[in-house]
C-alpha cells in the first residue's frame, strides 16, 4: 500500500498502475478532449444557477434508469449462467445415478470449462454488446437531462 498524495488515502500500487494506465489510454486516444468537451456542454445545456428540477419527469428517469441497469446487466450474465445451471442439473442428475463418484471435484472442473467455453462463444458479440450498451447509456442521460431542465 502507498499512501495517494491527491486524496490522503492508502491505495494499493496495482491500483496507481490501473490508474495512470487508464490515463495514458484516454491521452493517448484523445479521449480527454471528448470529456472536456463534454463538461463545457454541461454547462451550454444546464447555466449555473439555473436548475430546476421537476420531480416526477427526474424520478420516472431515475427508475428507467435502474430497471434499464438490472435489464442490461442480467441479459450480459445470461448465457454463462444458463450453463451453469444445466452444468449444476446434470451434475445432480449424475450424483443420485453413481453416488460413488465425487462430484465436487468433477464438477469444478467441469464448470469452469463450460463457463471459459461459454465466455470465448459469446467474446465475438462484445462490439455489439458494447454499442448497446452506449446508446442506452445515452438514452438514459437525455432523460435525466430532460427531468432537470
Amino acid at each position: 500500500n502507498a499512501i495517494d498524495p491527491t486524496t490522503k488515502e492508502n491505495a494499493t500500487i496495482s491500483g496507481f498502475y490501473y490508474q495512470y494506465t487508464v490515463m495514458l489510454l484516454l491521452i493517448v486516444s484523445g479521449m480527454h478532449r471528448y470529456i472536456l468537451q463534454a463538461l463545457a456542454q454541461t454547462y451550454e445545456l444546464i447555466p449555473v444557477n439555473g436548475a430546476v428540477f421537476r420531480s416526477e419527469p427526474l424520478m420516472k428517469a431515475v427508475i428507467g434508469f435502474m430497471s434499464q441497469y438490472i435489464n442490461i446487466g442480467f441479459q450480459i450474465c445470461l448465457p454463462i449462467f444458463c450453463v451453469t445451471l444445466i452444468v449444476n442439473v446434470v451434475l445432480g442428475i449424475l450424483a443420485k445415478v453413481a453416488p460413488q463418484m465425487n462430484m465436487f471435484s468433477v464438477g469444478i472442473q467441469l464448470k469452469l470449462l463450460a463457463g471459459l467455453g461459454v465466455l470465448v462463444l459469446t467474446i465475438s458479440m462484445l462490439p455489439s454488446v458494447c454499442n448497446f450498451i452506449t446508446t442506452k447509456m445515452q438514452q438514459m442521460v437525455v432523460a435525466v437531462v430532460k427531468g432537470l431542465m
